[in-house]
């Protein structure tokens, strides 16, 4: 997995990848700082593309290394665009080694509003990725889900990445109040605002359903266009927490695939059921242990509830503890003051899933 921000000519690229970020992302008409070494993919406008846009992308591949090109379907309303596209430039591009990601699209803007065209629905991203697959004779074309434009269009986001499966490769993630293009940080539109919001935690679900391992981006252009300049690099750090936060949720299993250790979940509540019915078929722990001395000696899902003081009877290089309490920061600190390292169960990523492990 690979995690990365849209270049915005506010942002010093140094801090891109200072804060840990591998991927820069940029508009095929942007210059990149001659020192920036993280560039990764160039954004290209289906409607306006023609030889000189691309002799300049050309130019990018070249000179960064450039690994995809994402074709922006916004305002774009004619299906013969994308097969003239591949027609004159895919095989060139294919030679290159650079990916084409098709992103979906919209028609309209802020003030007329947003509305459907060809390139919204994930069905026909499928269609054009086959036949720019099969006209190149490789696997290069993808899907590239706007997680920002999906919302503005009232589309069931998490649907979109279903619909999408393996052909996804590349997500950009922003966030807005479902009515403007705002292009936020994930998370700007919480629920109590009496707006639309993006739903991000079935979405983290749906790419862990589908098994992504592709790229994300933050496409933020509207947080950085407004941010003081003293905050630019507080909130690269702020979208890199976010997705070191949605990389740990991705990548849960990876925690939970130790055979050779013991599992011990801490809570025996609510979300240890959860747990167990996302996991347990896979992955059962060989005890909970809880707080509640009332609990101990009880069984749930056939197995025992235990003193927290039982965790210390497996050896550390023979165990892995997983809190699995909403009270995250008391029973970390008490695990802690144990001694005991410990990971964390987020169980709103899994519990919208139909996915249940160990079927």
């Amino acid at each position: 997995m690979q995690y990365g921000v849209l270049y915005h000519d506010k942002i010093n690229a140094d801090d891109i990848t200072d804060v840990g970020f591998s991927c820069i992302e940029m508009q095929w008409n942007q210059e990149m700082p001659s020192n920036a070494t993280a560039v990764s993919g160039i954004v290209v406008p289906l409607e306006n593309v023609d030889d000189e846009i691309m002799e300049k992308v050309y130019s990018h591949v070249k000179k960064h290394c450039i690994q995809y090109v994402v074709l922006e379907t916004v305002n774009c309303c004619e299906l013969e665009k994308m097969e003239q596209f591949v027609d004159a430039y895919g095989d060139h591009l294919v030679q290159l080694g650079v990916h084409v990601y098709i992103e979906n699209g919209y028609v309209g803007d802020d003030v007329s509003g947003y509305r459907h065209c060809v390139f919204s629905e994930i069905e026909m991203l499928r269609r054009i990725v086959a036949f720019g697959n099969r006209c190149t004779s490789s696997s290069f074309f993808g899907i590239c889900v706007n997680i920002g434009y999906g919302n503005i269009l009232a589309k069931n986001v998490r649907g979109m990445m279903e619909e999408a499966g393996d052909m996804l490769c590349l997500v950009h993630a922003n966030d807005n109040d479902g009515f403007h293009n705002d292009k936020q940080m994930p998370y700007t539109f919480t629920k109590g605002r009496g707006k639309q919001t993006t739903d991000w935690q079935r979405i983290i679900g749906a790419l862990w359903r589908i098994g992504f391992d592709g790229i994300i981006i933050f496409d933020t252009e509207g947080l950085f266009e407004r941010a003081p300049k003293e905050l630019e690099k507080q909130m690269l750090k702020m979208l890199y927490a976010i997705a070191r936060e949605w990389e740990n949720a991705l990548n849960f299993e990876t925690m939970l695939n130790h055979p050779e250790k013991k599992l011990i979940l801490f809570g025996a509540g609510l979300m240890a059921a959860n747990y167990m019915t996302s996991w347990g078929g896979k992955y059962p722990p060989a005890f909970f242990v809880d707080n509640n001395q009332e609990h101990w000696g009880k069984e749930i899902f056939g197995i025992p509830i235990k003193s927290p003081q039982e965790i210390l009877s497996i050896p550390e290089d023979e165990r892995t503890v997983l809190i699995c309490n909403m009270y995250y920061d008391a029973i970390g600190q008490q695990l802690q003051e144990m001694g005991v390292p410990y990971q964390k169960y987020i169980d709103h990523y899994y519990n919208y899933s139909d996915k249940v492990l160990g079927e």
